[in-house]
């Protein structure tokens, strides 16, 4: 049998590699002058750990190649709530992935994204956005007070109808309809004299 043996303090431990059990031998020499009782000396050494100590522990398992030990405390606890899936990642075999994807960050940075994913306005009416370059009214509600167009994430629109707003933008402002530097003057902020 092939066997693996460390020396502790002042033990060796002889652990068959079959075998999960333990047998531990005196490293120190007795004094020749204690009288030994060879027979009582052979017992202690063939018993493993598991049948001279296993009373004592609770829960514990004796099998040959497997030990378990449960705490009582563990034991008298309640299973633990249901884990949410967007505390849980899963990645595809072959993939990387950093810390980053089990930070709380990136949990703050998926919830954001999720917030923000609205309706397309003109989805939700089913206009064409490409259709309102002489509408200037409407249009300034998707520019800024200095001419800017709004980006995606305060128009709310998808990457399709974004790009044909600023293309009827941009044609509005071609044939002079809408002005490049200020919104429509009913957008425009008044002044009472």
């Amino acid at each position: 049998m092939l066997s693996a043996s460390f020396r502790t303090s002042s033990r060796l431990i002889i652990r068959p590699l079959s075998t999960s059990t333990i047998k531990f031998q005196n490293t120190t020499q007795k004094l020749a002058s204690e009288p030994v009782d060879a027979a009582e000396e052979v017992t202690k050494q063939d018993q493993s750990w598991n049948d001279l100590y296993a009373e004592n522990f609770q829960g514990t398992n004796l099998q040959e190649d497997e030990v378990v030990f449960t705490p009582l405390s563990v034991q008298e606890q309640e299973p633990p709530v249901q884990i949410s899936n967007e505390f849980t990642r899963k990645f595809p075999h072959g993939h990387t992935y950093n810390p980053f994807h089990f930070s709380m960050d990136r949990l703050h940075m998926e919830r954001g994204m999720r917030s923000t994913q609205r309706e397309d306005p003109f989805e939700r009416c089913g206009m064409n956005p490409r259709n309102l370059y002489m509408m200037p009214e409407v249009l300034s509600k998707f520019i800024t007070s200095t001419g800017q167009i709004l980006p995606r994430s305060k128009t709310g629109c998808s990457a399709k109808n974004q790009k044909l707003l600023s293309n009827a933008i941009k044609t509005a402002r071609s044939i002079g309809v809408l002005s490049s530097v200020h919104r429509h003057h009913r957008h425009m902020p008044q002044r009472n004299f």
